[in-house]
């Protein structure tokens, strides 16, 4: 997702559905930066075979204590449940601070 002006990016939350076999991620990357060229993992989590919404915090993973602040955001799907090639991501939400 790539935004106008830098946006701090409080919270990354997706819906997966364990019916959609080996299309559910498994292993998933938040990356953030101005470009495509400077992406940096901002976090990266192992997603148990559920139905339900996954919310990943990132208000507080800088030394800082606060939200990163980026250009573009990139949910990055490294790897499926089964062996899996394709993915599925129902629905996903950006939450933002007030600025």
């Amino acid at each position: 997702m790539q935004f106008e002006k830098r946006t701090s990016i409080r919270q990354v939350s997706f819906f997966r559905d364990k019916q959609d076999e080996s299309y559910t991620p498994l292993r998933v990357s938040i990356r953030g930066g101005t470009n495509h060229q400077d992406l940096k993992e901002l976090y990266s989590l192992d997603v148990e075979e559920a139905t339900g919404w996954v919310n990943i915090n990132l208000a507080n993973i800088s030394s800082s204590g606060r939200p990163p602040r980026v250009f573009l955001l990139q949910l990055a799907v490294l790897s499926n449940h089964h062996g899996g090639r394709d993915t599925h991501v129902r629905q996903l939400k950006l939450f933002s601070t007030r600025e």
